[in-house]
């Protein structure tokens, strides 16, 4: 059942009137490399930072645990009970206990327990305590589609313009002047939900190839580029002359690469033009982009092979891959304890040496989450002041731990693998066709490698009308649901 924001404010204060008490919120008056995400990093004296007593405010967060979504990718940078030694704990438990101290507040995790769109809507038809949310992509977006969540424009506290705020995502998420749903250096998910490129230094060296560094700080790390390196490394291991996981494989096709690389190449379904999405998947230039993704991806090649995480992890681990793309989490849980041999991370390589940059895609819809204020929300000015201390306070803490320890402590083998995670999270990319699956373009990528013929003029005609249709009814939505608390 639809439910709109006037659905959700009526029961509100049916339930209110009930009980005798009509309550309102009271309100007071009182580096990433930085590559395309552009933010207001001026060298002007910084401005004093001025922390207001909040009176002892709670801050209850709905937030993405193990039992909702894809279990690995749960909130790791919001909770901390104690410290326990762990460096991103610790760093998450030091970041609450101040902001907690410097604004007289508490800060309250409420770890979800399932579907988080079925259970914040719960909790705001019973007008539940519930202050903000760290929410699974596609619940997000069901939640602001729905009426349920507050525009994060209508304050004066959150400067969006700040570069702890991806910029990236503020400028893909905000339809015709309204957000609902933002990422930051407040929340490491979308780190670890970026699509990169690794590659096997022992394979590099022994077959005396170009060191893919320099190709990538040279501009000339391409999809040829990718291809060739990786024909030049295959080996019949076994000897049946067929390339399989048992051989030496120059590229390993993982099922979502053409979705990487078709916006590696800087191609989208939708971007943002006048504020507002538009449908851009189909043009001159995406019919090269997305042949010659068949043409390296397709089944019906023999000199490159492909599948899902298992043999993609069996191969690589075993040092037997050149290359094959991956997200920043499997590097971080997977690669960095199960690879023996060194192994380095370069961006998801350009469609051609012309193309103005790399970009390196955002898996949004069912792995990543994302922060947003429900309509319910007690108290918008404290709620909103909190948002924007996390982010700020995040960049020095938890992103630190995270970045500067976890990432290049542990699974960086070289200062030029961390200078690559500074160029791929500059240039990270969004699509809100990733949350909303307008038109269902999402399956149409991830069946690119079982595809015995290139589809796509065929399927652009067939989804055009409902992939329109979709896109209409989410900036409908957007305006209507424009509210100030």
């Amino acid at each position: 059942m639809s439910i709109s924001k006037r659905s959700v404010i009526s029961l509100m204060l049916i339930a209110a009137m009930a009980a005798g008490i009509v309550a309102c919120g009271d309100k007071t008056p009182d580096d990433l490399g930085k590559g395309s995400n552009d933010a207001d990093t001026s060298d002007t004296a910084p401005v004093e930072i001025v922390y207001p007593d909040l009176g002892g405010y709670e801050f209850i967060v709905n937030v993405r645990s193990e039992s909702t979504g894809s279990a690995v990718f749960n909130c790791i940078d919001f909770a901390a009970e104690e410290q326990n030694g762990d460096v991103l704990n610790d760093a998450v438990y030091k970041r609450n206990q101040d902001i907690e101290q410097k604004y007289n507040c508490i800060i309250t995790p409420m770890m979800s327990s399932g579907d988080q769109f079925v259970e914040i809507s719960n909790q705001i038809y019973a007008n539940d305590a519930l202050e903000a949310g760290i929410v699974l992509g596609t619940s997000v977006a069901q939640l602001a589609q729905e009426g349920m969540l507050l525009n994060l424009y209508d304050n004066d506290n959150i400067d969006f313009t700040k570069s702890y705020w991806d910029q990236n995502a503020v400028d893909a998420f905000t339809i015709d002047g309204n957000m609902y749903f933002a990422t930051g250096d407040n929340n490491l998910n979308t780190s670890e939900c970026t699509r990169v490129t690794m590659f096997s230094k022992g394979i590099i060296e022994d077959f005396s190839l170009e060191d893919p560094y320099e190709i990538v700080n040279d501009g000339k790390w391409t999809f040829d580029k990718m291809l060739e390196m990786s024909l030049a490394a295959n080996v019949d291991l076994n000897g049946d002359t067929k390339l399989t996981k048992d051989d030496q494989v120059g590229l390993y096709v993982y099922g979502w690469a053409p979705q990487y690389l078709f916006y590696g190449s800087g191609e989208t379904v939708t971007k943002m033009v006048n504020g507002l999405p538009e449908l851009t998947v189909y043009n001159d230039r995406s019919v090269e982009v997305v042949e010659l993704i068949h043409n390296i991806c397709g089944n019906s090649r023999t000199d490159t092979i492909g599948g899902w995480s298992g043999d993609q992890t069996y191969i690589f681990t075993a040092d037997h891959c050149l290359f094959t793309q991956t997200s920043v989490w499997d590097l971080r849980v997977r690669y960095r304890t199960e690879c023996e041999k060194d192994f380095g991370i370069i961006p998801i390589p350009k469609y051609n040496e012309e193309q103005d940059r790399y970009y390196n895609y955002v898996s949004i819809q069912d792995m990543a989450h994302l922060w947003c204020i429900p309509v319910t929300c007690s108290n918008y000015d404290y709620a909103t002041i909190l948002f924007e201390a996390f982010a700020r306070e995040s960049t020095d803490t938890t992103r630190k731990a995270y970045y500067d320890i976890t990432l290049q402590g542990k699974i960086t083998r070289d200062d030029a693998s961390a200078e690559m995670l500074d160029l791929i999270f500059a240039n990270r990319c969004y699509d809100m066709v990733a949350l909303y699956n307008w038109g269902e373009w999402e399956s149409y990528f991830s069946g690119i490698r079982d595809q015995g013929t290139n589809t796509f003029s065929s399927t652009y005609s067939s989804k055009l009308s409902k992939t329109l249709e979709d896109i209409d009814k989410t900036i409908t939505s957007f305006r209507e649901n424009s509210t100030t608390k």
